[in-house]
């Protein structure tokens, strides 16, 4: 992995415009940036970037915890601090905005309008996962009398 890569497999080659084995990070690198150097400024842009795709990619998130850059109190850090920008829905009002500079259209338009709820969503999904198998870990421990 290179040093200032957050994933295994930071980029691909691709072609493009004609010039092949062009490198270009993939999705899971860039979200992955988003997120572990930016997460506390939740720019519009990200938000929309991170919940399309965490809507589109059903595995990202938990690629990204299974990550050693990463940890359950960052992922919730940032829902955290989505739920708490969007208590008046001045968050979500900031998102739709940009949605609408950036002229998406169709379901991408739909995933950007939702993407602070995705976002808090797949995380509070994936803590909800990672404290039931805590919890189912330490009744094991209980029941062998570890």
């Amino acid at each position: 992995m290179p040093s200032n890569a957050l994933t295994a497999k930071p980029w691909s080659p691709m072609n493009v415009f004609g010039y092949a084995d062009i490198c270009v990070e993939r999705i899971e690198e860039i979200i992955a940036k988003k997120i572990f150097y930016r997460y506390k400024e939740l720019k519009p842009r990200d938000i929309i970037d991170i919940g399309v795709a965490l809507k589109k990619n059903k595995n990202l998130l938990a690629t990204l915890e299974r990550n050693p850059h990463f940890s359950l109190d960052l992922l919730a850090d940032f829902a955290g601090r989505i739920e708490a920008a969007n208590q008046n829905g001045r968050l979500l009002e900031v998102v739709r905005q940009e949605a609408d500079v950036l002229q998406m259209q169709g379901r991408y338009k739909e995933m950007a309008y939702e993407a602070p709820h995705t976002i808090v969503s797949k995380i509070d999904s994936l803590l909800d996962r990672a404290s039931l198998a805590l919890w189912e870990r330490q009744e094991r421990k209980g029941f062998s009398g570890s």
